[in-house]
């Protein structure tokens, strides 16, 4: 079903952005610590 898949990226999609978004506070609070793991990506 096309809508339900659509639907599934939206979802992937607006979590992968949740992350990145805590990636960024986390990374601020901890400094440089967190630069290897977003490289890793």
């Amino acid at each position: 079903c096309p809508a339900s898949a659509n639907a599934m990226c939206t979802c992937i999609i607006a979590i992968v952005l949740v992350m990145l978004g805590i990636l960024k506070i986390v990374s601020k609070k901890t400094g440089k610590q967190q630069e290897g793991l977003v490289s890793a990506f």
